[in-house]
């Protein structure tokens, strides 16, 4: 009987590393899998900041454009100012044609 006992029990014991193998073989699947969905993830992640990147690149870019404007006419309406003597300036008589003073 014990011979029996010893078969089954082998007979058990292969088909019980059968299903581990397959478990396991099952389970690395599953890492694979989740691996390359993550990779892919990352990939279009990296994607987007290239382009947001690129983007507030161009906006910057842009907004130094503009800056160097706005600086220069700063500068141009200073120089003007600078020239001009505000006790020579004598404003004219806006309200002469209105009211007779």
């Amino acid at each position: 009987m014990s011979d029996r006992v010893s078969k089954q029990y082998s007979r058990k014991s292969r088909q019980s590393r059968e299903v581990d193998k397959e478990l396991e073989r099952i389970r690395k699947e599953r890492e694979i899998t989740a691996l390359a969905n993550s990779e892919k993830k990352l990939e279009n992640d990296e994607d987007e900041a290239s382009e947001d990147l690129f983007r507030l690149y161009e906006e910057m870019a842009a907004l130094q454009s503009c800056l160097a404007v706005a600086a220069g006419r700063l500068s141009r309406i200073r120089k003007i100012k600078s020239k001009c003597y505000v006790e020579d300036f004598v404003e004219p008589d806006l309200w002469s044609d209105v009211f007779e003073i």
